[in-house]
């Protein structure tokens, strides 16, 4: 027999018979504890404490420790195995380097508040509110879509709620396509819901076919590498339902399979509308989801141009100014730029973040060598609008 127990590294209780007399500790955060004692005949040891042992007697005691049924299970790596396995695309999370993958989108401390309160609160609600599973996000390019996707991500991830998030981005590759999508979310999946990690990867070696989307559709795939799993953990998730946060799905190149697993997705929540899986889907609308979208009662839209207020890109505005004049010879008490100028740059802005980075970019770009400093440069730019 062998047996490994929990002991407490450091400790100085006094030894007794010949033993340390230790209390097993559990690790931090875990709950649920079951205990093991053992008396008889002791055949090999691979390592034991609070053991005493006679001629061929022992006794010994084991503690196992896990988190209480239905809690959030801490996140943890999936057998590497599993990874070769799936081959996902590693860069497309809210975890990615945001410089080095973009989008390089995150909201500016204290801004979209109201906007990501209501995302989070439909996200959280209770099962039996029995709302819609998808929550689509959309509109103009520059208004931010990105930013509030990177930041509801970060704070469900945070809570333990985030199954898995992907970050579409025209011309990066294999994020720009459809391809091996499904198998970055099982992989995802895996790591933030252990529980389900045996049954995405029994399901993968038992039809490797499964893996790849020309043999298998986007929607077979999703819905045994996604939805099956899932499905056994679901006791486990009765109150809370897993997110799953999808950034940019207008820049994915097949257009044809994001729209079939869009509908597949709306018919499996009619079908189910208990089940414990949400979607936050950040895109603009194309014309070939425009009315199934908005036809669904599995479908939640939020415009982003009703919840873009110029006091959110005020401040946006105030933290990249005050940014790029960090090591800079410029005036620091708040003196520029004024009242006036800060007005007239939110109106150029018109609520567009990217237009924003525009300004910045062009005030104090290295880059443009006119000889001006950018105090020179923001009155000639508020002269004329054109060239902003």
């Amino acid at each position: 027999m062998s047996s490994k127990c929990a002991r407490e590294p450091g400790s100085d209780d006094e030894i007794e018979h010949g033993s340390r007399k230790r209390t097993p500790v559990p690790p931090t955060g875990s709950h649920n504890i079951s205990y093991y004692h053992y008396h008889g005949p002791v055949n090999n040891i691979g390592e034991a404490y609070n053991a005493n042992l006679g001629i061929n007697y022992g006794s010994l005691s084991q503690a196992s420790y896990g988190p209480l049924p239905g809690a959030w299970a801490p996140v943890s790596r999936p057998p590497i195995d599993l990874v070769s396995l799936l081959n996902p695309i590693l860069d497309a999370s809210h975890t990615r380097n945001l410089k080095v993958s973009p989008p390089n989108s995150k909201c500016f401390p204290t801004t979209r508040k109201l906007v990501i309160a209501i995302i989070l609160c439909w996200a959280k609600a209770d099962l039996s509110w029995q709302g819609p599973h998808i929550m689509w996000i959309y509109g103009y390019a520059g208004c931010g879509k990105s930013a509030i996707s990177q930041t509801v991500a970060e704070q469900l991830a945070l809570e333990g709620r985030l199954a898995a998030s992907f970050f579409f981005f025209r011309g990066s590759g294999d994020r720009s396509k459809i391809f091996r999508f499904v198998n970055t979310i099982a992989h995802q999946l895996a790591r933030t819901r252990p529980d389900a990690a045996a049954v995405i990867e029994e399901v993968a070696r038992s039809d490797r076919g499964l893996l790849s989307v020309s043999s298998s559709s986007l929607v077979f795939q999703f819905r045994h590498l996604i939805l099956e799993p899932i499905a056994t953990i679901r006791a486990s998730l009765r109150h809370s339902p897993v997110i799953i946060v999808l950034d940019g799905v207008d820049e994915c190149e097949d257009k044809e399979e994001v729209a079939a697993l869009i509908e597949n997705l709306i018919a499996f929540f009619i079908e189910d509308p208990c089940f414990p899986l949400r979607f936050v889907v950040a895109s603009r609308v194309e014309d070939h989801l425009h009315r199934k979208l908005h036809a669904s009662s599995q479908v939640q839209l939020l415009d982003l141009v009703g919840h873009t207020s110029n006091e959110d890109i005020k401040t946006a505005l105030d933290v990249s100014i005050e940014k790029e004049m960090r090591g800079r010879n410029m005036p620091r008490d708040g003196s520029w730029p004024d009242y006036s100028d800060k007005r007239r740059l939110v109106k150029h802005i018109g609520g567009s973040y990217i237009f924003m980075t525009t300004i910045i970019k062009l005030l104090f770009a290295p880059s443009i060598k006119d000889g001006l400093t950018p105090m020179d440069r923001l009155p000639k730019n508020l002269g004329n609008e054109a060239q902003l």
